[in-house]
């Protein structure tokens, strides 16, 4: 078992975890990036810190809105007739 794969059940209806813990590790590294700057004034930080959290929220808001858009799918008619042919 050294080699084992952790895997996890998640629900369809739930939204992609990959997709948002990726989000949330570049949120995390944005934030930490904005927060331990020296060069900068703890206004300007507050700025940069919104500027960060509202993109992430954007972003976010459009992953979640692909992944709850229905399917669209083509339907193709048989051409060979079923029960519409007479006998």
């Amino acid at each position: 078992m050294e080699h084992a794969r952790k895997m996890m059940l998640v629900d369809a209806g739930s939204s992609d975890l990959r997709n948002m813990r990726r989000h949330h590790s570049e949120l995390d590294q944005d934030v930490s990036g904005v927060l331990n700057r020296q060069d900068i004034s703890d206004d300007e930080k507050l700025k940069l810190y919104q500027t960060t959290l509202n993109k992430f929220l954007i972003s976010r808001q459009t992953v979640e809105k692909k992944l709850t858009e229905p399917v669209k799918v083509e339907t193709v008619k048989s051409s060979s007739g079923s029960a519409d042919q007479d006998d």
